[in-house]
């Protein structure tokens, strides 16, 4: 079922139903030099990630909310840090694919995109930890997920990071890639993926995403929390009674 390509070749499992579309896909792969596996449907998908250990899961979705939100659940339960990269039809809401992307999803391709792209997302979802997506998503995910600064960086002086490591994560949260990132701070872009990956370790993460999801989580539990303590510390106003 797996081709015998090198193994050091990215290792892309496909996951699509139809069969010609199916060919057609991981003949276009294959094309580039990738090492391609496929898998009709999920239900081998995850004994097939065990053996053929890919480092991109490509998953073909139907365009259909609730199947999919289904089968990217499942697929991410056992997929582990492998990343997953979904196909969406350009019928489908933009929100949808935001959604596949916040349920662990590592990016979104259009299928009315030129092959170039898949190749792009590709390569960037198995050699980076960035996120996939088009431009306008990218942007609205980043203001769902954003946090405003003060905020960041009070709650970060309660975390396990250097004074250097929150100056990345609240770039980060900003949306700034590891070029940009560097630029700012005046270091290079490899002492950006130093600093991420000493930021992952600590926090227990393994993404830009998750770290993003874990700042505004904790933000938004502080903000609860400290309207909370403000509402208890109100003095009590003196309740006057007529007679």
């Amino acid at each position: 079922m797996f081709s015998s390509l090198e193994k050091e070749r990215i290792r892309i499992l496909l996951i699509e139903e139809e069969v010609l579309v199916r060919d057609a896909l991981k003949a276009l792969i294959a094309s580039w030099g990738f090492n391609v596996g496929e898998v009709a449907n999920i239900e081998r998908a995850s004994e097939d990630v065990r053996s053929f250990q890919p480092d991109v899961v490509l998953l073909s979705l139907s365009g259909n909310k609730d199947d999919d939100t289904k089968i990217v659940r499942d697929l991410i339960s056992f997929c582990g840090r492998v990343p997953l990269l979904a196909l969406l039809g350009s019928d489908c809401d933009q929100n949808l694919a935001l959604y596949v992307v916040r349920l662990g999803a590592r990016g979104v391709v259009l299928k009315t995109k030129p092959p170039l792209e898949l190749r792009k997302a590709i390569h960037k979802v198995s050699e980076t930890d960035e996120i996939w997506l088009d431009r306008s998503g990218l942007s609205k995910l980043i203001t769902q997920l954003s946090t405003p600064t003060g905020v960041i960086s009070t709650r970060s002086e309660s975390l396990p990071l250097s004074e250097r490591e929150r100056e990345v994560v609240a770039l980060v949260i900003q949306g700034l890639k590891n070029k940009d990132i560097g630029e700012r701070l005046f270091i290079s872009e490899i002492t950006v993926r130093h600093h991420l990956t000493a930021i992952f370790n600590k926090l227990g993460l393994s993404s830009r995403f998750e770290l993003m999801t874990y700042m505004h989580t904790v933000a938004a539990n502080k903000i609860a929390a400290d309207s909370s303590q403000a509402i208890k510390s109100r003095p009590q106003r003196e309740s006057h009674s007529t007679v």
